[in-house]
C-alpha cells in the first residue's frame, strides 16, 4: 500500500496541476479592443516568435511571409500555423495587425501573446507544482545551479584535487607534488627525456627513467648505442662498433653484416676466399657453370661439329663431318666397302670383314666378283673325261709296247707324254 503521506502529497499535487490549467485556460482568453473601440475576446496568441511557425513546425524569419508556402483561393496560407506574435490570426491563417482585416474568416487567436508558464531548465527537476521560478527547481546528480541554469559539475582531471567545493573549472584544482597544471591537465613536473620511459609514477629524477632498447643513459640523456647485428653476438658488455660483435657459427663478416658461409660445389672455390652464394664461386679450369654446380667444359671431338651453340654431349648436341660416323664417343672415318657390296650390320662399316657381297657376286682378295662355282663344276667334269681318255689311250699305248714297224718304242718317251697331257 502507499504510505499515508505520500499519498497526501499525491493529492495535492494533482490539486495544484488542476489550479495551473484553469489559470492557463484563463489566460489564454485575453479582453482587446478593437479598432470600433469596442472590447471583444480572443484567444491568445500560442507564438512566443516574431515569425510565422509553419504547419510542419518550422519557424520562419521574421517579415518571411512566404516561408510556409502559398497554395491559392482560401488555402493560400494552408502552410500556416500560428502568425508572428502582435499579428490577429485569421481562421483562414490570414495575419493582420487588426481584427478588422478578418471579416470574411472570424478572428481565431488575438494578437495578445500567451502566458508561458514557467519550467525548470534542462538537467533539473520541480521541487513545487507549478513551479513558479528557478527557486522552485532541483539540479539533478551531478549537476549544480549557475545562475537560472544547470550546468554539470566539473571535475578535477588526474593527479589534482579541487580547491573549491564544487569546482567550476580546472581553476579550482590543483596538481599533485610532482605534476604542473599543462593545458587542462597535470602532467610530471619531471619528464624523461627522448628514447626513455619512467620507472615509478611521476618520475623524480632521471633515474626513473630507463632508455629504451638500442639507447644508453649518458649524462642526463639517453644516447643511441650500438646493437650488433642479426646473426651475431656482442663479445663486450657494451659494443661500440661492428668490431665488438663476433658472427654466429656457419656465418662470416661481410661488410657490417653475418652472411652465411656458402660451401662452393666440387670443382670450384671462392672468388675472394669466402663465398655467401654461389654466385661468388668460380669454377676450375675446364670447368662451367651449369644449375648450381661447376660441369667440364664440353668440346665436340675431332672431325665433328657442335649443331648449338653450348653443345654439352656428344650425342644431342655434335654431328660428324662428311665422310665420318659417330662410334663410341667420337667420330670415325667410315669404310667403304668394294664395288658390288654393302655393310653387315645397319649403319656404316669400319672394316672388309663387316662388308658382304651382294647377291650372285663372291670375295676374291678383297674385292667382289662374279660367282664361277657353276663354270668349275663343267671344266671339271670335261677334266674328267679327259683323264678317262687319257687312260684308254694309255692302255692302248701299252700293247704297243712290244714293237712295230719302225721299231720298238722308248718305254720313257710314252708315260712323259700323258703325263703333259693330264
Amino acid at each position: 500500500m502507499r504510505p499515508a503521506n505520500t499519498f497526501v502529497l499525491f493529492i495535492l499535487e494533482v490539486i495544484l496541476i488542476g489550479l495551473s490549467s484553469a489559470n492557463s485556460l484563463r489566460s489564454s482568453i485575453s479582453s482587446q479592443i478593437s479598432a470600433d473601440g469596442v472590447h471583444h475576446q480572443y484567444k491568445c496568441n500560442p507564438n512566443p516568435n516574431d515569425g510565422l511557425v509553419c504547419t510542419d513546425g518550422r519557424v520562419a524569419k521574421p517579415g518571411d511571409w512566404g516561408a510556409c508556402g502559398t497554395k491559392g483561393d482560401d488555402l493560400q496560407f494552408a502552410g500556416r500555423r500560428y502568425c508572428p506574435r502582435g499579428f490577429f490570426q485569421c481562421t483562414n491563417n490570414y495575419c493582420g495587425l487588426h481584427a478588422s482585416e478578418c471579416k470574411l474568416h472570424p478572428v481565431k487567436f488575438g494578437k495578445a501573446a500567451c502566458h508561458q508558464p514557467f519550467v525548470c531548465p534542462s538537467y533539473s527537476v520541480a521541487t513545487a507544482f507549478p513551479p513558479r521560478s528557478f527557486d522552485d527547481c532541483k539540479c539533478k546528480h551531478g549537476f549544480v545551479k549557475e545562475g537560472h541554469k544547470c550546468a554539470r559539475i566539473f571535475k578535477c582531471p588526474s593527479y589534482s584535487h579541487a580547491v573549491v567545493r564544487p569546482p567550476r573549472s580546472f581553476y579550482d584544482c590543483k596538481c599533485k607534488y610532482g605534476f604542473e597544471k599543462e593545458g587542462h591537465k597535470c602532467v610530471p613536473s619531471f619528464k624523461c627525456p627522448s628514447y626513455s620511459i619512467a620507472t615509478s609514477s611521476p618520475p623524480r629524477s632521471f633515474y626513473d627513467c630507463k632508455c629504451e632498447y638500442g639507447f644508453k643513459k649518458e649524462g642526463h640523456k639517453c644516447v643511441r648505442s650500438f646493437t650488433c647485428p642479426v646473426y651475431s653476438l656482442p663479445k663486450t658488455a657494451n659494443p661500440e662498433s661492428f668490431d665488438d660483435c663476433k658472427c654466429i657459427s656457419d656465418y662470416t663478416k661481410v661488410g657490417a653484416m653475418c652472411k652465411k658461409i656458402f660451401h662452393c660445389p666440387e670443382n670450384s672455390s671462392p672468388v675472394n676466399g669466402l663465398a655467401c652464394s654461389f654466385a661468388e664461386c668460380t669454377c676450375h679450369h675446364g670447368f662451367e657453370k651449369h644449375h648450381q654446380r661447376c660441369i667440364p667444359i664440353f668440346t665436340c671431338p675431332i672431325n665433328s661439329k657442335a649443331t648449338t651453340a653450348n653443345p654439352r654431349s656428344f650425342e644431342h648436341d655434335c654431328e660428324c663431318l662428311e665422310g665420318y660416323a659417330k662410334f663410341q664417343g667420337m667420330c670415325r672415318e667410315k669404310y667403304h666397302c668394294p664395288e658390288n657390296s654393302s655393310p653387315i650390320f645397319d649403319g656404316p662399316a669400319w672394316k672388309l670383314d663387316e662388308c658382304k657381297c651382294d647377291h650372285g657376286f663372291e670375295m676374291y682378295g678383297g674385292a667382289c666378283g662374279e660367282n664361277c662355282a657353276a663354270d668349275y663344276n663343267v671344266l671339271k667334269a670335261e677334266l674328267a673325261a679327259m683323264k678317262l681318255e687319257l687312260a684308254t689311250a694309255k692302255s692302248s699305248l701299252s700293247v704297243c709296247l712290244g714293237g712295230s714297224d719302225n721299231g720298238p718304242v722308248s718305254a720313257g718317251i710314252l708315260p712323259s707324254a700323258i703325263a703333259s697331257a693330264e
